[in-house]
């Protein structure tokens, strides 16, 4: 299943989330320029307890689509053309933040803690809400079907 964005397309290449699929991505964001940033569900103890403060209980899975998504959500929000975080990481960037990498991981868990509790942080405030969840429910939409059967 894909969702084309206006820079970028965002893949789910395994729905199969019992299995671990051998280093190979579950999911990937392949920008423009055919570079990727991929993830796959981390299931350790910090990535549990972030499903489960973030409102997902123990669907690590599914945090880690929704987690892909709003950084993409979170870009375009903040007046970016793409989300630096996945940028970097395409880019060959590793695991350091770029500049403003920080404020968008932020948002990234603002954006779903208010889709999956309802709880609004106020690092969101002064942003367009109903448009960014209607943005945000239609592509969760298009992936649910084919990514959590």
């Amino acid at each position: 299943m894909d969702i084309r964005f206006n820079d970028c397309t965002f893949e789910v290449l395994h729905t199969d989330h019992s299995e671990h699929h051998g280093g190979e991505y579950c999911m990937q964001t392949v920008f423009y320029d055919n570079t990727v940033a991929g993830a796959c569900p981390n299931d350790d103890e910090e990535s549990r307890a972030r499903a489960f403060s973030l409102g997902y209980g123990d669907n690590i899975w599914q945090m880690t689509l929704e987690h892909e998504i709003a950084h993409i959500l979170a870009a375009k929000l903040s007046g970016k053309s793409h989300s630096i975080i996945l940028w970097n990481v395409a880019h060959g960037g590793g695991n350091h933040w770029p500049e403003g990498g920080r404020e968008e991981e932020a948002m990234t868990f603002a954006i779903m803690r208010l889709e999956q509790t309802g709880h609004r942080d106020a690092l969101l405030n002064g942003y367009d809400i109903a448009g960014l969840l209607c943005a945000y429910e239609a592509v969760l939409d298009a992936l649910s079907e084919e990514a959590f059967a």
